[in-house]
Formats: C-alpha cells, structure tokens, sequence
C-alpha cells in the first residue's frame, strides 16, 4: 500500500509569518492538530498544536506578535505520495512524530496521520506500535 492510498489532502498550511494567535485559529476551525508552514509555496516546517503550547504559549506572552516561523519544527520529515506505507511507518517510528508530510514535486499534497494509519485496517496494529514508540 502507498502513502496515497491513506493520505490525507486537504492540508492546511499558512505562511511562516502567521501569528501563532491565527494558526491556532486556523486549526480550530479545520479540526487539525497540525498545520505545514511555507515561504513562497515551499514547505520550510510544520507547527502543531502542542509546538504553539509549549513553544509559543508557555515561553512568549504576545501570540499576536510570535509567529510560526518562530516556533515550527524545521528539517521536516517527509515522503512522497508513492512511498510504501512500510516506509511511512519506519519513518513516523524512527522520529517519533505523529504525522508525515507528503511531497511530490516540491509541493505537499497530503498528510499522513497515525489516524489515518489506525483508520486503515490492515495497519491499525502498525499504527498502535508507532505511538508505542513515539511515547516511549
């Protein structure tokens, strides 16, 4: 199976110079945990809501003026929309992160979460080893 099979593609992104205040916003209304950040349409990181928690609530006080570019994780870990979900999976392990970016000719088309590896039945036993491993 490939990362396209399962991933999701309606991906919420905004630009490194969004307020935190707005991406929090943003996820909120899209029902996300996490948002890809860009510069000039390339993806330069990823934020997630506990990134603007601990690294935007608890150490800065102004959410207005703290922006993700500020506080997203860089160097992200992606994979393309035909990457085998094996690999997917060593990868989301390996970083213990909770989802993956996928990237196909330098833009992102798609998200792979550990829910939408646990929605998928043949990898809902993958899906529970990966969060084994990433809250170890």
């Amino acid at each position: 199976m490939k990362a396209q099979e399962i991933m999701t593609t309606e991906v919420v992104s905004v630009d490194k110079k969004t307020s935190i205040r707005d991406a929090a916003m943003k996820m909120a209304e899209s029902d996300v945990g996490s948002v890809v950040v860009n510069d000039n349409k390339s993806l330069v990181g990823i934020i997630t809501d506990r990134d603007i928690a601990i690294r935007g609530v608890a150490e800065n006080s102004d959410l207005n003026n703290v922006t993700c570019g500020d506080v997203m994780s860089k160097n992200v870990v992606t994979a393309t929309s035909n990457t085998d979900m094996e690999k997917v999976i060593d990868l989301m392990s390996e970083h213990q992160i909770k989802r993956i970016p996928i990237v196909d000719n330098n833009n992102v088309v798609g998200m792979v979460s550990l829910r939408d590896i646990s929605q998928t039945i043949e990898w809902d036993d993958e899906a529970g080893e990966v969060l084994n491993d990433i809250t170890d």
